[in-house]
């Protein structure tokens, strides 16, 4: 039975339990409960005062008389108490004239005060059950100046005064740390947070509750501010807050590199190690956090510069000194952050957004990494940015992930040199690399795919760059009401908010640093098994060569020739489109078009296709996969659809410029519709409404065909062209992936024995089965589109319909590669070659003279080149990864020892304080060092289990689990890790490329 159907079963009885409470609880009226009245010596009962009062916050509370009730909540002041009156339970305050408790501060052992200073008023205070309105006497006896004052006693009693002077509101500390708390993990406002305890006090509406909204914002902001302070041990300083430095209160990343702190010494000596030790920062934009314009304010802020946010005065005057340099693009990206580059003015915001550079593998905020962002993402925001987030930074290698890296890096050593020399001299001692993150690099041109890619680069383990967007998703709930604040206001929370997200990170280091490793071992040796499929199928010497092309591809990957990357299609491709632009070009000058948003027809045609190409290779592997319902991988596949789907509807903006009045045909397109929702993924089925998927024919009530109405005849004839193209590049692919299938499949043959073996290459055989059906039905689908154009021209001539048995190799030894048993397949075939034919693919076109059965090492040999190379790369990432992770783990471990010392190192040093202060400054070193002690040692006992069963030697491990815990059995291979294994969905969607 579900546990919601048991409960049903028990709802009357639950419902009658919760009216018992309403009731006296006796069934009559009783005398005082409490063992400490003063009439319980009476013999006389009657005599003894009746329990008429009960409190909500004490557990199983006693009835008690009004005496017992006050003298049993002397340190319990902001409890909730009723009243019986023969017929109800009714509110009833400790502090009316009834009870009379009075709260006496600056006396906490209960001694009366000899020159008592009340109020006559009660004041209000905010407690986590309520509002409160509390009789206080102050103490005027005190013999300290510090100690007379009103807030400082408040203070020490845990109440944080509104005011300065004379305050008359109060917020217990329970009451701001429950609201810190709630608005770390989610977007929950001041005003609903108020309204909430409003509503805990009288949610009836006959009583009078004060406002106290405008006071719970300030002192909530100077709360938050205080406990910063705290935890980056500024008290301690004794040059007192003021001193404090740019980044001091922001939280380090353990895990990433740290000089002198988490490094060995010898770290820079080893060139072959250097990777290790990169530090891997990820740059991005968020336009939701915007600011509202409000008209100058005083508002000052509590540290500007002290922990995320760079120094805002100094910001703002080197923004000023720089130009508004635009830089046009080369890289054929749909981006908008690239848009968003040179966006000129955002009316009724003073902030468009922020930008924000982050630890790239580990998701933390930088200390000085975020600034806000005035009109849009222009480089002189995110060069200053960055720079103040590196000036503490003192390692070798940086990586640095953008999603427009291939744009901002191409001059951006000219910009520094406009900056300050405190700012910018730092830069220039870096070797700096950039990469463009996984889900963002598909969007960009052909030219950056190889050079800023993730899964090539040495060095990249198995980073994919996106940290940054998830960081930004737990900070969209706050976008409303941040921009509603004063930019003072709005600087201190969000510095508040990211010292918390840095916090969970920190928190949740030990799980997933073991989830991390867990993934690396299972992911190298699924990748070395591929590998080792592959290299099967190649001669050691093609080995050397192409693992040579690699290396020095690596050194400059820009320029050197290009491993990952197949000669383009022929000349086919290249070739139509020379003609085309020459063409338009010519049409250009005779006034014939006009380009939309610099985007001529053939290129809008040209991203139609492709946008079609992708959709039918985004339902392939939809298909292919099968993703699980709510798994990671649907995850990824929900991503890449959202994704598409975005390209798709920003190409259909350049439609509706280039084909007027074509929205008639696109309405309601339920497939463009959100599907976030959905519990499955579902595949895409829009039309793009090309000149080849419009009708030829005249419908009823139109004068004229679809296709004559929205797409000329020059547009059709330019399509055609280029359908032509795309279709002689899918029969080239599709040669290649049955040439290099065949080839896998004899070497499989050959020389793979054992059913593991042949298990890794039957995969190997499978994935290039997909290649030819993905590569099969781009031909057909460049097919289709060709006979809706032109029926009966000149291309039939080179291309037919392709079938599945066309889709075979050119020799009749090729045919082995069939399915089903050899001993089948021999009995289908007859003997000798006299009755087989090749496909019609094999045969030569007027668009490739050469025979295309005719392989050299152009066609076989390169397509198995990419295959293995490609290969590789995944082996090495994988095996880097694993690498990294073990080395993450020892900075880990090294950066808590670090500052455990670190807080030790802070006791007595402010040897002038007042006694109270100082013991307390003490305990707090003593509290903090042993909480990163036990850090450490808990994360080391996490880990160990899974470093021994992995035989991975880390003898930093000894000083916390001891020499037996991690002493190994050296032996090959790898075991399965214990504990569960929770993959990213970056690392599950592991494919051949």
């Amino acid at each position: 039975i579900h546990r919601v159907q048991r409960w049903l079963q028990c709802r009357d009885k639950y419902l009658d339990e919760f009216l018992r409470h309403d009731a006296y609880g006796l069934p009559e009226r009783s005398h005082c409960q409490s063992p400490h009245c003063s009439g319980i010596a009476n013999e006389n009962t009657e005599q003894r005062a009746h329990g008429a009062y009960r409190c909500l916050d004490c557990f199983q509370p006693l009835l008690c008389c009004a005496d017992c009730m006050v003298r049993d909540h002397r340190h319990a002041p902001l409890h909730r108490i009723q009243k019986w009156t023969d017929t109800h339970w009714t509110h009833c305050s400790l502090h009316d004239h009834e009870l009379g408790l009075v709260v006496r501060l600056g006396h906490s052992d209960g001694t009366t005060c000899a020159v008592p200073h009340r109020y006559d008023t009660p004041i209000t205070v905010l407690h986590t059950n309520g509002f409160h309105q509390v009789n206080v006497v102050f103490c005027g006896c005190a013999t300290e100046a510090d100690d007379l004052l009103k807030r400082h006693q408040l203070l020490r009693a845990r109440w944080f005064p509104a005011t300065l002077d004379k305050p008359q509101t109060a917020f217990t500390f329970d009451v701001l740390e429950l609201f810190h708390q709630i608005t770390s993990v989610s977007g929950y406002s001041a005003h609903q947070y108020h309204s909430a305890l409003q509503n805990l006090t009288d949610n009836s509406g006959t009583r009078h509750v004060p406002k106290r909204y405008d006071d719970l914002g300030h002192c909530t902001r100077y709360y938050r501010h205080l406990q910063m302070l705290k935890r980056s041990g500024r008290a301690h300083d004794p040059a007192g807050v003021s001193a404090t430095q740019n980044g001091a209160m922001a939280l380090q990343c353990p895990a990433c590199p740290h000089p002198d702190i988490n490094l060995p010494p010898d770290w820079q000596e080893t060139a072959a190690n250097l990777w290790l030790f990169t530090l891997f920062l990820a740059i991005d934009a968020n336009f939701r956090l915007k600011l509202k314009d409000r008209g100058d304010s005083k508002d000052p802020e509590l540290g500007s510069g002290w922990a995320y946010f760079v120094e805002y005065a100094a910001y703002l005057r080197e923004i000023a000194k720089q130009p508004d340099i635009i830089e046009k693009s080369d890289c054929d990206s749909t981006h908008r952050a690239i848009e968003r580059a040179h966006l000129k003015s955002h009316k009724g915001y003073t902030v468009t957004g922020v930008g924000a550079v982050i630890c790239g593998r580990h998701g933390l905020i930088r200390a000085n990494g975020v600034g806000d962002l005035q009109v849009g993402e222009r480089y002189s925001n995110m060069d200053y940015i960055f720079l103040s987030s590196i000036i503490s930074a003192s390692v070798a290698i940086i990586m640095i992930s953008y999603d427009i890296a291939c744009q901002w890096s191409k001059n951006i050593k000219t910009r520094v040199t406009s900056y300050p020399i405190d700012l910018a001299a730092n830069f220039f001692t870096f070797i700096l690399r950039y990469v463009i993150p996984k889900f963002h690099l598909p969007a960009h041109g052909p030219k950056c795919q190889c050079p800023y890619s993730l899964n090539y680069l040495e060095g990249c383990a198995r980073l994919d760059g996106e940290g940054i967007e998830r960081g930004w998703a737990h900070l969209g709930p706050y976008s409303s009401s941040h921009k509603e604040k004063t930019a003072a206001n709005r600087h201190d929370s969000m510095d508040d908010l990211f010292g918390s997200w840095n916090w969970r990170k920190i928190k949740e280091m030990g799980p997933t640093m073991l989830n991390k490793l867990h993934t690396a071992l299972q992911g190298l040796a699924k990748q070395e098994a591929a590998f080792t499929s592959l290299s099967e199928a190649a001669s050691d010497p093609q080995q050397a060569d192409w693992l040579a092309m690699i290396t020095t591809w690596q050194l400059d990957p820009l320029h050197a020739p290009n491993p990952f990357q197949e000669p383009e299609e022929i000349q086919t491709q290249s070739n139509i489109r020379r003609e085309l632009d020459q063409q338009e070009v010519l049409e250009r000058a005779q006034g014939l078009h006009i380009d939309v948003n610099d985007v001529s027809p053939v290129q809008f045609l040209e991203r139609g296709i492709n946008l079609e190409i992708e959709i039918l290779k985004f339902n392939a592997k939809l298909a292919e996969d099968k993703p699980k319902v709510d798994s990671s991988l649907a995850g990824v596949h929900g991503e890449r659809r959202r994704a598409l789907i975005r390209r798709i509807q920003a190409w259909r903006q350049l439609q509706l410029s280039h084909m007027p009045g074509i929205q008639e045909l696109t309405e309601d397109e339920e497939d463009l519709a959100d599907h976030s929702d959905d519990v499955e993924v579902p595949p895409l089925s829009v039309k793009l409404l090309l000149p080849s998927h419009l009708s030829d024919s005249v419908s009823a009530g139109n004068s004229s065909s679809d296709r004559a109405r929205f797409a000329s005849g020059s547009w059709c004839t330019k399509e055609e062209k280029l359908r032509t193209g795309h279709a002689e590049a899918a029969l080239t692919s599709l040669r290649r992936a049955i040439r290099c299938k065949i080839k896998v499949y004899k070497s499989k043959q050959a020389n793979v024995r054992g059913i593991r073996a042949g298990t890794r290459a039957g995969t190997v055989v499978a994935q290039y089965q997909q290649k030819i059906i993905v590569a099969a039905d781009i031909y057909r689908l460049s097919y289709n589109a060709l006979n809706a154009l032109h029926p009966g021209g000149e291309w039939l001539e080179s291309f037919r319909p392709l079938l599945p048995t066309d889709c075979k190799g050119p020799q009749l030894q090729d045919e082995d590669d069939d399915q089903g048993t050899s001993a089948h397949r021999h009995r289908q075939r007859q003997l000798g070659d006299g009755s087989f034919v090749a496909s019609w693919i094999w045969q030569p076109s007027r668009f490739s003279p050469r025979r295309p059965n005719q392989s050299d090492e152009g066609d076989d040999n390169i397509a198995m080149r990419v295959d293995w190379v490609k290969a590789y790369s995944r082996k090495q990432r994988w095996n880097e990864e694993k690498l990294l992770v073990v080395e993450e783990m020892r900075r880990i471990l090294a950066f808590y020892k670090w500052k455990h010392h670190w807080w030790m190192q802070k006791l007595d040093q402010r040897g002038q304080a007042p006694e109270g202060v100082r013991a307390g400054l003490d305990a707090y070193c003593h509290k903090q060092a042993q909480m990163w002690q036990v850090m450490g040692v808990q994360c080391a006992e996490l880990w160990v289990g899974s470093l021994r069963a992995f035989n991975i030697e880390c003898p930093w491990l000894v000083e916390y689990v001891g020499e037996e815990e991690t002493s190994v059995n050296i032996s090959d291979g790898v075991g399965v890790a214990p504990g569960p294994v929770l993959p990213s969905p970056f690392e599950e969607a592991v494919e051949l490329e």
